[in-house]
Formats: structure tokens, C-alpha cells, sequence
């Protein structure tokens, strides 16, 4: 018998960040099914109302979830696949409920889980060794989202457009996630110095990263985040439950880094 989510087991599940498209759960109770597993929940924009089919699909979704099963995950080799979890409706309202004083203000503001959605994404929490749980070792754990890393050269691009060819695209929404007040202030980072294939270009990258990780970086460590907050009023690290001091500043020292 399939499992079903219901509203009682929201109470296991902890925010642990969110995309411009899903929002990111974490397993904190005690069931073996769910151990070391992570939740995805699709998002919908505060100001939109959208028409689902009865199984909370789009025919759209429908079509990619097709070309998913037959393509993608068989060659996936068990390794990175993600399952499909049935959930009821008041389930992901409760979530919802939960989670919002944890999100960042600005992301509340813009987009909420999905209630109309029947199923969520399960999927193996990468933060954590196997089987969930590490009673003697600390488990770290570091993510970058890298971006786009090229520049484009097509002849398609418009001629108002042409600031395309010279400027990546993480710089240009920097510049808009700025004027829109997302962001307190723009980021060194440049993707295309960390797929350059320059050692120093790479010290750079990780340095700027430091300096204004955003979402592009984060470190964790036995469920513990760490996140540099940086604000006028406010630039010291924010830490949950942490049981051990980690430095970045330590990474970059690292001989790995070298």
C-alpha cells in the first residue's frame, strides 16, 4: 500500500532552503522510510492562480514525467533517484505553515508550496552519510551552485539584447535582484572564473563566494547550516543547533583548495 502524507506528519519535516521554483524539506523524525531523506515541494507565485489536472499535473509536467521514467531513470543507476510521495492537501498547507517563519521574507512574499500538488519529490538527503543518521563523526558537507558558465555567441540575439554577449547572466539578474531589494548587495562571483581552469581564477571564485555566498553557497554539517548574513545592520554568521565551530576560512587552506 503507497504511503500517504497526511497533516499529523508535518511535524517531521524541517525547512531546509528553497530554489525560485521548490521549497526544500528535511526529514527530523524517526522512521526508517524517511531517514536521510529530503523533500521537494514545488512552489506557486502568491499572485497566480494556475489549473492543475486531478492529479495536480499540468499536461505539460505530465509529458516531462514521461520522458523521465523511460529516459532519465534508467540510466540513473539507483544512484541520485528521486521517488514520487503521495501527500494530502492539508499536509502541505500544515508544512507551509511551518516553514514560514523560517523562509526569507522575501521569498515568502513572492511564492508559497503549492497546496493543489498531490505528490512531492523524495529524494536522499546529500548532506548526511548513509542510512540518515552519524552517531561519531561529524558529517560536512559543501554546495555551489555554479550558474550558467558561458557566455552566448548566437546570431539570434537581438541587437537591444547584445549586453548577452559580454556580461553572464548571473552578473545581469545581480544587477535586478539588487534594484528589487532581494539582495543587500551584488556578489563578486563570476561563473566563468571558476570554469576557467585557472587555479587563481578558482581562489577567486571560492573567496567571492565567502565574501557574499547568497544562495549560491552553502555549508553544513550534522544538519546544522551555516549562512553568512550579510546586511547593514546585521553581518555575523547565523548558526542553528551547531555542535561544532567550522570555518570557511579553513577550506580555503585546505590542500584540496590548493
Amino acid at each position: 500500500m503507497e504511503i500517504v502524507l497526511k497533516p499529523k506528519d508535518a511535524v517531521n519535516w524541517s525547512y531546509r532552503g528553497e530554489g525560485a521554483v521548490n521549497l526544500v524539506l528535511a526529514y527530523t523524525g524517526t522512521s526508517p522510510t524517511f531517514l536521510g531523506k529530503m523533500m521537494r515541494i514545488q512552489k506557486m507565485p502568491n499572485d497566480v492562480k494556475r489549473d492543475t489536472s486531478e492529479n495536480g499535473l499540468t499536461s505539460h509536467e505530465k509529458l516531462i514525467w514521461g520522458e523521465i521514467k523511460e529516459l532519465v531513470l534508467p540510466e540513473q543507476g539507483g544512484f541520485g533517484v528521486f521517488m514520487r510521495l503521495l501527500v494530502a492537501k492539508e499536509f502541505l498547507e500544515s508544512v507551509e505553515n511551518i516553514g514560514t517563519s523560517q523562509r526569507p521574507s522575501w521569498r515568502a512574499d513572492v511564492a508559497s508550496a503549492d497546496t493543489n500538488r498531490s505528490f512531492v519529490l523524495l529524494m536522499d538527503d546529500l548532506t548526511l552519510f548513509a542510512h540518515g543518521r552519524v552517531e561519531d563523526k561529524p558529517c560536512l558537507s559543501v554546495e555551489i551552485k555554479p550558474k550558467c558558465g558561458f557566455i552566448p555567441s548566437s546570431s539570434f540575439i537581438a541587437e537591444e539584447n547584445a549586453i548577452k554577449k559580454s556580461i553572464t547572466r548571473f552578473k545581469m539578474h545581480q544587477v535586478l535582484k539588487l534594484q528589487e531589494r532581494e539582495i543587500s548587495e551584488t556578489s563578486e562571483y563570476d561563473p566563468l572564473d571558476l570554469f576557467s581552469g585557472s587555479k587563481d581564477r578558482i581562489h577567486k571564485v571560492i573567496r567571492a563566494l565567502y565574501a557574499t555566498p547568497q544562495n549560491n553557497l552553502k555549508v553544513e554539517q550534522s544538519l546544522s547550516i551555516y549562512s553568512k548574513i550579510l546586511s547593514r545592520r546585521k553581518k555575523h554568521w547565523e548558526r542553528e543547533e551547531i555542535r561544532e565551530e567550522v570555518s570557511l576560512k579553513a577550506l580555503l587552506n585546505n590542500k584540496l583548495m590548493r
